[in-house]
């Protein structure tokens, strides 16, 4: 888990990121930052958003955790800005969200879930996670569900696939 305030250098904390994510063995990597890379409100320009998805996808970076939207809203995986197979992309989260205060809101196409503060009054998430999935709840202040994303690694994402003389290739899948 590496976390990141925005009030820097940005690009510069995310090379360092990277670099200590080449690192580590982890199965699981997760960035935290203030500001949303995918918010409601659209405030990034496109080619600085573009840069830090880079960098955070070089970094292998699974979820990327962010508040100051107070919304709630989970992307769908993306990689280079486009919606892919879930073990491909990120899967970016706007999740702070404890005060009053109302932000403007919009539900982007590349959000798979975005609930405006107005409708809860404060949220948190739950994260379970071992070698094989991490899910990720997130329940309003009652402890009611709004939503729930699992992502799953393969035997082969794990390094536990093996092959041998009978194992096949599907071309279609690029699986063994």
């Amino acid at each position: 888990m590496a976390v990141v305030n925005n009030g820097g250098d940005l690009k510069a904390a995310l090379e360092q990121v990277k670099a200590k994510a080449a690192e580590s063995d982890c199965i699981w990597k997760v960035l935290s930052v203030h500001e949303p890379i995918y918010g409601t409100v659209e405030e990034m320009d496109p080619e600085t958003r573009g840069e830090l998805t880079q960098l955070i996808e070089d970094a292998g970076i699974d979820f990327v955790f962010t508040g100051d939207d107070h919304a709630y809203a989970r992307t769908y995986p993306l990689k280079g800005g486009q919606q892919v197979a879930s073990e491909e992309g990120v899967v970016y989260y706007i999740c702070g969200d404890l005060s009053g205060k109302s932000n403007e809101f919009h539900k982007y196409d590349y959000f798979a879930e975005a609930i405006p503060h107005e409708t809860y009054q404060g949220m948190y998430l739950s994260v379970q996670a071992d070698s094989e999935k991490m899910t990720i709840t997130a329940y309003d202040y009652n402890g009611d569900q709004l939503d729930q994303y699992t992502k799953e690694r393969g035997a082969c994402e794990q390094g536990n696939h093996t092959f041998g003389e009978e194992s096949l290739y599907d071309l279609e899948q690029g699986t063994i």
